[in-house]
């Protein structure tokens, strides 16, 4: 099963839901980000701007990204929240060999922000370095979120990516939402895995 795991960063300090996070990640890309929006896919491939055919554009870089198998899966091993807080739990398991220089990103989002904004970022954790690189190895990760109560809870997720820091491609994704249980959605060998649900 092939998913999708979106975020989406404003990054502008204008708009009322800028963030550090979301500033930092468009300093992080740079070059390929020339103008808004800016869709990237899997660290790897972009979509400049919209217009009619942008479903389209976004269909097509997603076929071609898809084709590329991941060398690990993702685990979700604890999900919870409660007093303004939210803590995320994984595993990444290595499926190949895997060259160092790799991290895990958290990043906590809020779906149908004002009715209409999808999967908006509010909180991203500071990376955490994936020390495996052989087959069969595993590794737990933990993440914990200071949530704003004027957050709609029942619309908080957290999606997690292992993504090489200096060629930017993300190897895996997985995305869940606080409020769902975990280990629900089989993991599949496409690169971006059982997403958002």
């Amino acid at each position: 099963m092939d998913n999708f795991a979106p975020i989406a960063w404003h990054s502008s300090s204008s708009d009322p839901y800028y963030t550090t996070e979301a500033a930092q990640r468009m300093s992080y890309y740079g070059s390929w980000i020339p103008g808004y929006p800016t869709c990237v896919f899997d660290g790897a491939l972009t979509v400049v701007g919209g217009s009619s055919n942008t479903y389209q554009s976004y269909k097509d870089t997603w076929d071609i990204r898809r084709m590329f198998s991941s060398p690990c899966t993702i685990t979700f091993l604890t999900n919870s929240y409660g007093n303004n807080k939210a803590s995320v739990s994984i595993k990444v398991k290595l499926e190949e060999s895997l060259a160092s220089g790799n991290v895990v990103h958290f990043v906590l989002w809020e779906d149908k922000v004002a009715n209409n904004y999808r999967f908006v970022e509010r909180r991203m954790a500071t990376p955490a370095n994936l020390t495996i690189s052989s087959p069969n190895e595993e590794q737990i990760f933990k993440a914990e979120f200071d949530l704003n109560p004027a957050w709609n809870v029942n619309q908080l997720g957290v999606t997690v990516m292992v993504q090489n820091q200096t060629g930017k491609t993300v190897h895996q994704a997985r995305a869940v939402k606080l409020g769902e249980g975990v280990g629900v959605t089989p993991a599949s060998f496409g690169r971006i895995k059982a997403a958002y649900r």
